[in-house]
């Protein structure tokens, strides 16, 4: 029969594995929180720039209606008429990304 300090060394043994199991987890969590913060950060440089751009949109170029999210992610795009307008509203959508917008019109 093993005496009690082989036995409490082997219990300590199974607990150093499992934390080393649980070292290389955290290491991986580690890693995927690490990318997250800097898509974030990228994400949040973008909006700051976004305001700035907004400074300079051009809502119409050579007759051609501008998308503003396309504008905001520093591209430029026509938006086109859906023909889903209603009496008072003409709806325009962006090729590019797929954005909509009803914009009002006066007769």
């Amino acid at each position: 029969m093993a005496s009690f300090a082989s036995q409490l060394t082997e219990i300590a043994n199974e607990i150093a594995f499992s934390y080393q199991g649980r070292s290389a987890q955290i290491e991986r969590e580690l890693a995927e929180i690490e990318t997250q913060k800097l898509k974030l950060q990228a994400e949040s440089h973008a909006a700051h720039l976004a305001h700035e751009r907004l400074s300079r949109f051009v809502p119409i170029i050579g007759g051609n209606l501008q998308c503003p999210r396309c504008w905001a992610d520093d591209k430029t795009a026509i938006l086109y008429g859906t023909a889903h307008g209603t009496g008072h509203i003409d709806t325009f959508r962006c090729r590019t990304c797929d954005s909509e917008f009803a914009l009002s019109f006066r007769r």
